[in-house]
């Protein structure tokens, strides 16, 4: 059981000393649809250099007065900051807390009066770093999704243009895709004798092994399937950190015994 215990405690470190090691960038961009246009302008996030105000520097320009007299912007984020009322922009970063490993941002997002009340907005597969996001209306009452589980969301409502719509994140600075003895990143031998292989190596970009100490003692980014030799290491526990080609972590446990 003690042992069990240490071996989470060590992996947590690992995952928590990877995430403030790194500036934290995440990003989504979002398609609006609707009869008349597609709009892929918008995006919003957290990044480490952002601050809540107007970031040049990331993409945030200030437009002119929401709404525009013609049609020449389709949907827009309202930046609602504490210091500046009426600040529109097509992109919307937040800063990201330093002390907090969890954090929320909420983004506001204003429909042009001229778009029809029928309109599909869209995104991609969220970050891992997103642990989870919902998307719905003002009042709460025309629609909301759950991101994490659809890409999409159809509204139908002859309020839309009047109504805001808004995105409620909350963060982590530990990817949600960390997981430990993942079966798709297998090691054998385990207990292994000082050569391992892992299995689908084709999908894996590097690995990293560390001993109990938290001291790194082995990595690689380039892989095969032929086996990993660790010969030089001494026997005991080692934890191996898997990255895949898309940048999701896995920790396994690996025992040297000769």
């Amino acid at each position: 059981m003690r042992i069990k215990i240490f071996t989470i405690a060590i992996i947590a470190i690992f995952m928590y000393s990877e995430a403030i090691s790194e500036e934290f960038d995440v990003r989504v961009r979002l398609t609006i649809d609707n009869t008349f246009a597609s709009d892929s302008l918008l995006e919003f996030g957290a990044v480490s250099s952002a601050t809540d105000g107007l970031d040049a520097h990331l993409g945030e320009i200030e437009i002119p007065p929401f709404p525009p007299p013609a049609f020449d912007i389709f949907a827009i984020f309202n930046l609602d900051t504490t210091n500046i009322d009426g600040l529109f922009s097509y992109k919307d970063f937040r800063s990201v807390p330093a002390d907090e490993n969890e954090f929320h941002h909420r983004y506001k997002i204003e429909l042009n009066k001229r778009v029809p009340s029928v309109a599909t907005i869209s995104w991609g597969k969220l970050p891992d770093y997103v642990k989870s996001a919902r998307i719905y209306d003002e009042l709460n009452l025309l629609f909301s999704a759950d991101m994490k589980t659809t890409n999409s969301v159809v509204i139908n409502n002859e309020n839309l243009p009047k109504i805001p719509i808004y995105i409620d994140v909350v963060y982590t600075k530990v990817p949600t895709s960390v997981t430990q003895d993942n079966e798709n990143f297998a090691v054998y031998p385990n207990p292994s004798n000082g050569w391992i292989s892992l299995s689908n190596s084709e999908k894996i970009s590097k690995i990293e092994i560390y001993n109990e100490l938290s001291e790194i003692v082995f990595n690689t980014n380039s892989l095969s399937s032929e086996k990993i030799n660790l010969v030089n290491l001494q026997n005991g526990v080692y934890f191996i950190k898997i990255i895949d080609i898309n940048n999701n972590f896995y920790f396994n446990k690996l025992l040297i015994n000769r």
